[in-house]
């Protein structure tokens, strides 16, 4: 929590990080900020998370796909297992990084 990623118009900030040991699945709690003058959309169904030097992809997102301008809006999003899918094990204590594909 509390990790800031940097977009070229908008910030991505982690606020909360859950875990589900049983089921190795990762619940992002994010806050997406648009300090500019024209709407940011994204595509939360290939939205990613990177640890170290793996990608882990979206399971499953609550997002909108869009935030509008000079505002903040949240999404939460999960991440299950590795990408060839078998357990990560990640904690909430790793360094995190939200990759966030943007849309026309």
């Amino acid at each position: 929590p509390g990790t800031v990623c940097l977009f070229k118009d908008f910030t991505v900030t982690i606020e909360d990080v859950f875990r589900f040991d049983a089921e190795d699945v990762l619940v992002f709690r994010v806050r997406f900020e648009n300090a500019g003058n024209s709407a940011v959309h994204y595509d939360p169904r290939n939205m990613a998370v990177r640890a170290g030097h793996t990608v882990y992809p979206v399971a499953l997102a609550d997002a909108t796909g869009v935030v509008p301008p000079q505002s903040n809006t949240e999404a939460i999003f999960a991440i299950a297992g590795t990408p060839e899918g078998g357990r990560a094990n990640l904690s909430v204590k790793n360094v995190f990084s939200v990759l966030v594909p943007r849309t026309t």
